[in-house]
């Protein structure tokens, strides 16, 4: 089923019932869609020339984007490896804690910086 446009609520039960996400990149800003499905204990799979890798750092496997076999190998490795999808689900959840964590330090600077 290829869709267009979803809402963002069907979106989110997408997110939380997948049993990977595959996300073949070539420029991204933040990379948003990962840490996403990273929040719902998703295993990730995206390429690795675009900011992803930054963001993702080892919460996630990747791949060269213009490689079919490179992006297959992938998806067998989650699908078929639960000791790596498990891996994967566990260093999301860890990437996750980490990036909110920022979050709150940004947001507190910020605050800060313009009350001072």
């Amino acid at each position: 089923i290829f869709e267009d446009y979803v809402s963002n609520e069907i979106l989110e039960t997408y997110y939380a019932n997948a049993k990977l996400f595959v996300y073949p990149t070539l420029n991204e800003g933040f990379g948003y869609p990962p840490v996403k499905c990273m929040n719902y204990g998703i295993p990730i799979i995206a390429s690795g020339i675009s900011s992803v890798p930054e963001v993702c750092a080892d919460a996630a496997l990747y791949f060269n984007p213009y490689s079919e076999s490179e992006i297959k190998n992938r998806i067998l490795n989650i699908l078929l490896n639960e000791e790596t999808r498990l891996e994967l689900i566990q260093k999301g959840n860890k990437r996750v804690k980490q990036l909110k964590t920022l979050q709150d330090i940004m947001i507190t600077k910020t605050i800060k910086t313009i009350f001072q």
